[in-house]
């Protein structure tokens, strides 16, 4: 009977051990953007470095997708949606973490960022999407653990809407500092 009782014990710690580490990975916060209310997944992102501006700093833009893909050689492909941002580091060689704030004037001081947009059923090819919501103020911030990012976007759109939004993994890299060209969605 006492072993009986043991292995029922044992195996109801083990189940709730279980539980309990499942409980952790659905409490961590889901990689997603949201504008008005309308919440979409996020599946991978991108950072790409423009290189040296006009001032003493350095074009890294970082898009968050869903539905697209991305290699070195062709770029993004395919259709989907994305939350776009072109920010300004004080380092060539990497996109500083910290806090990026909107900057309307278009300096491209460091710690800014003066592009930013939403475009849902964006189409590569041809650079059309059916919806695009530009951005007109917030914060962008950027932390950086070894090769994981976490994004934590703040953000108003033109149309006065709240956009928020997490992403927390790996960004895919593409080196862009030989003056290729950005897509024409970005004003």
């Amino acid at each position: 009977m006492k072993k009986l009782n043991f292995r029922i014990l044992l195996s109801l710690f083990v189940i709730s051990t279980l539980f309990v580490g499942c409980s952790d990975d659905e409490d961590a916060p889901k990689n997603f953007f949201s504008h008005n209310g309308v919440t979409t997944n996020i599946t991978a992102g991108l950072l790409e470095n423009f290189g040296v501006t006009d001032q003493p700093t350095y074009n890294f833009d970082i898009t968050l997708y869903k539905g697209l893909s991305y290699n070195q050689t062709s770029g993004l492909m395919g259709t989907g949606d994305l939350i776009y941002f072109e920010l300004f580091s004080s380092s060539a060689t990497e996109l500083v973490p910290g806090t990026y704030t909107y900057d309307a004037l278009e300096t491209t001081n460091a710690n800014t960022f003066d592009a930013g947009l939403i475009a849902m059923g964006f189409e590569v090819a041809n650079e059309t999407a059916d919806e695009i919501f530009y951005i007109a103020s917030g914060t962008v911030t950027v932390k950086k653990d070894g090769s994981t990012y976490t994004i934590d976007i703040d953000c108003t759109s033109s149309d006065g809407k709240k956009i928020s939004g997490y992403y927390k993994g790996s960004l895919a890299y593409g080196d862009y500092t030989d003056g290729r060209k950005k897509s024409s969605l970005v004003k």
